[in-house]
């Protein structure tokens, strides 16, 4: 018995590249079910929510056009055109530092401080 297995394919909507990755992630990755998942595999349209969440996951892709140059591969931010890559600790730092230097400006001209709590 030689059964042919479906994938699900995933188009990346900045470079047009197309994987394809089992009904049984589909599913896991976007919270529909499985049979959903299978009808995608066939041949069915993906509705939008789920195809910009498998483009996230698949490709690392950040929806928005601020995010364009940006991909987020593994716990990783990284801007395609320059190398770069932040860890989510440098990212919290960096914003600790933006409001403290905020801050040091506020008291220069004479403004009250305003902080807002950093969560992490």
């Amino acid at each position: 018995m030689n059964k042919r297995f479906n994938q699900v394919p995933i188009t990346c909507p900045r470079t047009g590249h197309q994987r394809a990755i089992s009904p049984a992630h589909a599913a896991r990755f976007t919270g529909r079910s499985l049979r959903t998942a299978q009808r995608w595999a066939n041949g069915s349209r993906i509705d939008a929510a789920a195809s910009q969440v498998l483009a996230f996951r698949v490709f690392g892709v950040l929806p928005g056009d601020a995010w364009h140059d940006f991909r987020l591969i593994g716990d990783r931010l990284h801007n395609v055109h320059t190398g770069e890559t932040w860890q989510p600790w440098e990212l919290r730092a960096g914003w600790v530092m933006f409001q403290e230097l905020r801050e040091r400006r506020r008291r220069d001209i004479g403004q009250p401080a305003i902080l807002q709590a950093v969560r992490g």
